[in-house]
């Protein structure tokens, strides 16, 4: 399974990394968590349910819990972030929900004088999680809740970035591999379906999201059969050919190694449960 670099505890966490070399965030590209990612220095490129979405210093990203996401950095370029986890609970009900506008938004714009408040909100809740005083996390819990507040209020009507030829491209292949999952899908139907070579596909869709082509779908599948098994009285067999896998033996090797669990043991920790906001991103 994946190892989760940003892992938390208690349902919150907040933490600063500095990275000189660029390249990849190698981190659970899945998670039942919602993450805050606040740009301190330098930029970084985000691949967010696909969307590709560049920022910059004193920029904002959120990711929504379920979605398929890869962090890249500049190489050669110091960058430093500042990144908030938390999940559901921590927050509570009306808060979440909040959380989940703002994930399906991604890119926060900023102005001045919300850019300070937030700033000194998120100052003050990194101190609160780093000393660790008495009642700390309930601090935490009141600052982050502040803080979704005003990032909520904010306006959002910012022109979007406008996206070269080649990411127009790698978005709609993306998202036609997230739509027709179930589907037989190489890299030769795609790299022929959106006019490029197969190597130049493969270099171009890697660079933009971080994933290789192979990767993407595959992941793709499994965020899928993991829905299906939470909800579906399907057997293992079915829904492994429901989403694309020709072979429940390597379904149930790949899902294993993605989740650490087999997807029977999956289904029968999670089948039937209430269906959550999780199972409805797409």
């Amino acid at each position: 399974m994946a190892k989760l670099i940003n892992a938390i505890s208690h349902g919150f966490s907040i933490n600063i990394s500095s990275r000189r070399k660029g390249n990849q965030l190698l981190d659970n590209h899945i998670h039942d968590y919602h993450e805050i990612y606040f740009m301190l220095e330098g930029n970084a490129r985000h691949f967010i349910n696909n969307e590709i979405i560049n920022i910059d210093v004193g920029q904002i990203v959120i990711i929504k819990k379920g979605y398929i996401h890869k962090t890249m950095y500049e190489p050669g370029k110091f960058s430093q972030r500042l990144l908030i986890c938390f999940d559901d609970s921590f927050v509570g009900d009306f808060y979440h929900q909040i959380a989940d506008k703002l994930g399906k938004q991604k890119y926060m714009p900023l102005s001045l004088s919300s850019k300070l408040e937030i700033e000194n909100i998120i100052r003050t809740l990194y101190s609160e999680y780093v000393n660790k005083d008495s009642d700390y996390l309930e601090m935490c819990k009141n600052l982050l809740r502040q803080l979704l507040i005003i990032m909520y209020r904010q306006k959002t009507d910012a022109a979007p970035r406008k996206l070269s030829n080649n990411e127009i491209i790698i978005q709609n292949a993306s998202q036609y591999i997230t739509d027709n999952y179930r589907e037989k899908l190489t890299l030769e139907f795609l790299a022929k379906k959106y006019a490029m070579s197969q190597s130049h596909f493969s270099k171009t869709f890697k660079f933009y999201t971080g994933f290789g082509v192979s990767e993407y779908i595959t992941l793709v599948r499994v965020r899928n059969a993991e829905k299906m098994l939470r909800k579906s009285p399907m057997s293992i067999t079915d829904i492994a050919y429901s989403c694309g896998f020709n072979d429940s033996n390597y379904f149930t090797s790949v899902f294993k190694k993605h989740k650490g669990i087999t997807p029977l043991k999956y289904a029968i920790l999670n089948r039937n449960a209430k269906s959550t906001e999780f199972d409805k991103n797409s």
